[in-house]
């Protein structure tokens, strides 16, 4: 038997044994001493939370429906697994002004919240559909593909993971109109009636959910760097997610029409109906949003990884665009992205601008 099996099942005795003594006092205890209450208006509190559950089986497949903390809403989704465990990687906004105590938990609503029946207004359900497959060699090669969503709803997020035997393709999708919903982990039915999307190759603004997957290989430790993610003419970042096996990593971006585009074939970039202005930012300076990058974090992980809440937040003229957490066999990944909200002056493409003040002629 190889060193490297072996190790892998000596390493899921070894959890299988301590995890119910041990996952009580790992993750993140959040402490509320030396803070005071502060109030926080809508939009202003941003927070992520990740779970983590012991599964040392197959993993997740199929349509599961998401909530969110009482005053919030969720703005992201991730799922990644490893050989023993599962993470949910939730990005919260809060929707009305909340109180909070401590900045890295959960607020609470300063005036009573309804809560949901059969129907859900825009925005409220939020559902995701993984799909897992059996990839015993190198997952997804570089591609391009384009997602759509059922009547009422649109793309959220997309996100592709990979571990020794199994890839998971996670597409979460959010309500755009008013649904009635029968049961949260099915999509739910407009109840104005909405006219389908027919046949066209031509996508309207915002329409076309694109996809590009760069694999890599990669037998070390992985990235752990800030970076400008690249825009394509037509096309704003709307996510970035980064994945690292054993000897691959794997970076999904998914991108979302500026323009009218046309997409003749569904494994080719679309292309804008008109002329696009150049991406030249010789002069340093880079419209709203324009100016995206991720900041991915490594750090060494032989346990179990992170679970708990925290709150993020960006420089001024930027707002945090995703949050994933991954976890190999011995590191553990955070991927923060960003997109800047006005326009901003940039000296170095891979790190932060300064919000842009233009001078007056």
């Amino acid at each position: 038997m190889s060193g490297k099996i072996l190790r892998k099942l000596n390493g899921t005795f070894f959890v299988a044994i301590v995890t119910s003594l041990v996952l009580s006092l790992s993750g993140c205890t959040n402490s509320n001493d030396g803070y005071s209450e502060t109030e926080y208006a809508t939009g202003e509190h941003q927070i992520v939370e990740v779970v983590r559950d012991f599964n040392p089986f197959f993993g997740r497949d199929g349509l599961y429906g998401l909530t969110a903390p009482e005053g919030y809403q969720i703005s992201d989704y991730d799922y990644d697994k490893t050989d023993n465990f599962e993470f949910h990687d939730y990005v919260y906004e809060n929707v009305v002004p909340v109180t909070v105590l401590n900045p890295d938990n959960i607020g609470t609503p300063v005036a009573e919240v309804s809560e949901d029946g059969a129907l859900y207004e825009a925005g409220r359900h939020v559902i995701v559909d993984i799909n897992r497959n059996f990839s015993f060699l190198f997952g997804k090669g570089d591609q391009v593909f384009h997602l759509t969503a059922p009547n009422g709803y649109r793309v959220l997020d997309y996100d592709y993971d990979k571990t020794d035997s199994f890839e998971f393709e996670n597409i979460t999708y959010v309500n755009d109109e008013t649904v009635e919903v029968s049961d949260i982990h099915s999509f739910g039915s407009p109840v104005t009636a909405l006219e389908e999307r027919g046949e066209s190759s031509t996508y309207d603004v915002g329409e076309d959910i694109m996809v590009v997957i760069h694999r890599g290989f990669n037998p070390f430790w992985g990235k752990d760097e800030m970076k400008e993610v690249g825009q394509i003419p037509g096309y704003q970042v709307v996510d970035y997610d980064y994945d690292k096996t054993d000897s691959l990593e794997f970076e999904t971006i998914v991108y979302q029409n500026t323009v009218p585009v046309v997409v003749e074939v569904d494994d080719t970039i679309g292309t804008p109906v008109e002329e696009i202005s150049s991406y030249d930012h010789s002069d340093g300076v880079y419209d709203t949003n324009e100016h995206v990058l991720v900041d991915i974090n490594r750090d060494f992980n032989f346990l179990f990884g992170y679970e708990g809440t925290k709150q993020v937040d960006a420089p001024d003229g930027y707002e945090v665009l995703d949050y994933d957490y991954d976890m190999n066999d011995s590191f553990e990944f955070e991927t923060t992205v960003y997109i800047n909200t006005e326009p901003v002056e940039v000296s170095d493409s891979n790190q932060f601008g300064k919000v842009y003040q233009k001078t007056r002629e």
